[in-house]
C-alpha cells in the first residue's frame, strides 16, 4: 500500500515511509509533510501534497493501530525500510516476467543502459507522474500547467525572480492534475 500511495501522490518513498497519521486532513484531502522527511530543508517551503480521491480512499482502508502512529509499517509493525518498495516492484517484476516474459521494466532506461532496468519507485510514482503531466495526444504540452505539475512533485522553482515575485500555490489546477493522475493510475484495475 506504501508504494500504490507513493504513486497515487508522486511522492518520494522517505515522506510515505515515515508518514504519520497526524500529517494528513482526509477532510480537506491534504497531506503536509514534515521538514524532517522532505528531501528538502528549507524550513518555510510548502510542503503540501494535495490527495486525490483515490490516494484519501487508500487511506481512509488501511487499518490504524493502537499506540501507532505510523501509516505504513511492516509486518513486524516497524517503519518500513528504504529498500521496501524497491523489494515490492522487484517481486512483482518477477511474478509479471514469468506471466509475459517481460516484466517491469523501464523500456527507456532499460535502452539507454542495454541491459534489462527494473522499475522503481521513483520512476513509476515521480518520473511518470511527470512524464503523463506533459504528455497528450497532440504532443504540446499543454495537458496541465507545468509549473502546478512541479508544486505537485514539491520542486523548487529555479528562478530566482520568479520564485521572489510569483508566490501561487495554484491549489485549484494541482488539485485537478492530481485528481485526474489518481484517476489514471487506477484507470485499469477492476474493482
Amino acid at each position: 500500500r506504501a508504494c500504490q500511495f507513493a504513486i497515487l501522490t508522486a511522492s518520494r518513498s522517505k515522506a510515505v515511509r515515515l508518514a504519520t497519521w497526524d500529517e494528513f486532513d482526509l477532510d480537506n484531502k491534504t497531506w503536509n509533510i514534515p521538514l524532517e522527511h522532505d528531501k528538502m530543508k528549507q524550513a518555510k517551503r510548502d510542503r503540501t501534497i494535495l490527495l486525490s480521491d483515490e490516494a484519501v480512499q487508500l487511506l481512509k482502508d488501511l487499518p490504524r493501530y493502537t499506540g501507532q502512529t505510523k501509516v505504513f509499517l511492516s509486518n513486524q509493525m516497524q517503519t518500513l525500510s528504504d529498500m521496501t518498495m524497491s523489494m515490492v516492484l522487484r517481486r512483482l517484476h518477477k511474478k509479471q516476467k514469468n506471466i509475459d516474459g517481460i516484466g517491469w521494466i523501464d523500456k527507456e532506461k532499460t535502452k539507454r543502459m542495454g541491459k534489462e532496468c527494473i522499475a522503481t519507485q521513483h520512476g513509476t510514482a515521480r518520473s511518470c507522474f511527470q512524464t503523463w503531466a506533459k504528455d497528450d495526444v497532440l504532443g504540446n504540452n499543454k495537458t496541465f500547467d507545468q509549473d502546478a505539475v512541479d508544486l505537485n512533485l514539491l520542486h523548487e522553482r529555479n528562478d530566482p525572480y520568479k520564485g521572489a515575485y510569483d508566490r501561487s500555490k495554484m491549489e485549484q489546477e494541482r488539485r485537478k492534475i492530481m485528481e485526474e493522475w489518481g484517476k489514471y493510475c487506477l484507470s485499469l484495475v477492476q474493482h
